[in-house]
C-alpha cells in the first residue's frame, strides 16, 4: 500500500497523473460504497465503512468474481499498431519505464531488459544504447500526459515506442504517438498485470482494426 501511495504521489508530482484522475477516482469509490450500503456517515460526520466478515457462501462468491475479473482483464486487452514489437528479436533492448509497482512486479524479463521509473530514466538508458543495437521503449502511463514528449524522443533517437495505458487509452489512440499501443480499459490490480505481461510478450493480445472515438493518426 505504501508503495502504491508513493508511486501516485510522485505520478501526480511529475505531471503522468492530473489531480483532477485522482478525485474522479475517489469520487466513484466513494459513491459506490454509499450505494451499497458499505459507508455512511457517523455521528460526527465523517465518512466510515464498518467491517465487512464474509462467510463460507461470501468467500466462494469473492472467489469466483476474481476468476472472472481476471479473465475479463486479459480479454480486455487489445492493441494497434506494429504488433510485432510486442515480441522483437531475442537480442533487442527491451527498456520498460513505468512508475507503477503493479506493473513492474508482472513483467517477464530477459538478460538484455532494462526496467526504470520515470521519462528522464528513460531517456538516459537510451543514450547508453551502443550503435546499432537494436532497441525498443516500452512506456507504461495512466493517461496520455507525457507520452507525446517520449514519442518525439524517440523518432530522433530511432527507437520504436511501444506505448500501454489503462483506463482510458483514446486520447492516446487519437494521438497516434505511438509505433505500438496496448491498451487496457480499466485499471485494476489484474488489467495491470495483464497489460505488463502483453507488453512483455507472455502472450499476444488481440489487433485492435476498428476506428475508435474518431480518427487516429496510425491507421
Amino acid at each position: 500500500i505504501e508503495k502504491i501511495y508513493t508511486s501516485l504521489i510522485t505520478a501526480v508530482k511529475n505531471g503522468e497523473i492530473p489531480q483532477s484522475r485522482i478525485d474522479d477516482s475517489v469520487r466513484r469509490i466513494i459513491e459506490t460504497k454509499f450505494r451499497y450500503k458499505i459507508a455512511a456517515y457517523n455521528e460526527e460526520g465523517m465518512i466510515e465503512s464498518p467491517e465487512f466478515i464474509p462467510n463460507k457462501d461470501e468467500i466462494e462468491i469473492l472467489k469466483k468474481g476474481e476468476g472472472v475479473n481476471r479473465e475479463i482483464s486479459q480479454k480486455s486487452i487489445c492493441c494497434r499498431g506494429d504488433r510485432a514489437l510486442v515480441s522483437p528479436p531475442e537480442e533487442t533492448v527491451r527498456i520498460f519505464a513505468a512508475n507503477a509497482p503493479g506493473f513492474t512486479a508482472h513483467l517477464s524479463l530477459d538478460k538484455n531488459d532494462i526496467v526504470v521509473s520515470g521519462i528522464q530514466e528513460a531517456e538516459a538508458a537510451i543514450n547508453k544504447i551502443p550503435a546499432g543495437k537494436e532497441a525498443v521503449l516500452y512506456f507504461y502511463s495512466y493517461s496520455a500526459a507525457g507520452v507525446e514528449g517520449v514519442f518525439s524522443f524517440c523518432k530522433k533517437k530511432g527507437i520504436p515506442l511501444a506505448a500501454a495505458v489503462s483506463g482510458d487509452p483514446f486520447p492516446l489512440l487519437r494521438s497516434g504517438s505511438y509505433d505500438l499501443l496496448l491498451m487496457s480499459f480499466s485499471n485494476t490490480s489484474a488489467s495491470l498485470e495483464f497489460l505488463a505481461k502483453a507488453c512483455s510478450g507472455v502472450f499476444l493480445p488481440p489487433f485492435e482494426t476498428k476506428l475508435m472515438r474518431g480518427n487516429t493518426q496510425n491507421e
